[in-house]
């Protein structure tokens, strides 16, 4: 399933759980939505011991070195980051902060209660890996373990399969 599939099930009552990006709770939250009030956040699970870790994403400010603007483009970059101005994109068109500091923001938080847990949850974040081939290797391992889930495959089977096909498109892209 996309994105927006896995949503729309979710928000249907029929699915457990779904990882999905911050902008589906207000769609959860709407009034219309079955599983208003009924659900919530949290971080991607983990092994015992292990570490949980979320993917970052989103907006991306930069300059460019040939820019005939630095200055002003740094003010701006400033502006937009700026506690006042993240707030304000928060509070009136839902977005989630860039800057750490509107998660506790109490006005923010009487409106998105949720932020709270998507503090947590960014602070923990990290880029997936740089790879040409990124794509592919998540299709890959979303095929095995829906295999596994679906108890279509054993895990140890759905492992060695997947990392066969990794390591074979791997190669090619060497």
């Amino acid at each position: 399933m996309k994105e927006e599939q896995v949503r729309r099930f979710f928000q249907s009552g029929n699915a457990l759980f779904e990882r999905n990006w911050p902008y589906a709770w207000g769609l959860h939250q709407s009034e219309n939505s079955p599983v208003k009030g009924k659900v919530g956040i949290a971080p991607v699970p983990a092994f015992k011991g292990g570490k949980s870790f979320s993917t970052l994403g989103g907006w991306h400010l930069g300059i460019s070195i040939y820019s005939d603007v630095k200055k002003e483009a740094w003010q701006f970059a400033r502006f937009i980051v700026s506690y006042s101005f993240q707030k304000k994109l928060s509070l009136e068109m839902g977005y989630n902060p860039a800057n750490r500091e509107v998660y506790r923001d109490r006005e923010v938080l009487s409106v998105f209660p949720h932020f709270r847990y998507l503090a947590e949850v960014f602070s923990k974040a990290r880029a997936r890996p740089v790879l040409p081939y990124y794509t592919q290797v998540s299709e890959i391992a979303q095929r095995y373990i829906n295999a596994v889930l679906a108890a279509k495959i054993e895990p140890e089977t759905a492992f060695k399969s997947a990392q066969k096909e990794i390591n074979d498109m791997e190669e090619r892209y060497q």
